[in-house]
């Protein structure tokens, strides 16, 4: 094991501190959901127009881009 010449103190005891640690055990993270914002439904749509298919700048596309869930939108991220 290879340590540093710096040391951990406690109250009770003092140990090297060590230069890596190993995980026995893998701690999962949830993942967060990614939120629909202005911005992300731009990146998932690859800044494409949904009616004409053009590719514009995010400072030119507008919510007019976007088809609505109530027109047959989608509410969730490709996958490809």
């Amino acid at each position: 094991m290879e340590e540093y010449n710096r040391e951990i103190r406690s109250v009770s005891f003092t140990l090297k501190l060590p230069s890596v640690v190993r995980l026995l055990q893998m701690i999962k993270r949830p993942k967060s959901p990614v939120r629909f914002s202005r911005q992300n439904i731009y990146a998932r749509d690859r800044y494409q127009c949904q009616y004409c298919g053009s590719k514009y700048a995010s400072e030119e596309l507008t919510y007019d881009h976007v088809i609505p869930k109530s027109k047959g939108g989608r509410t969730q991220w490709r996958t490809s």
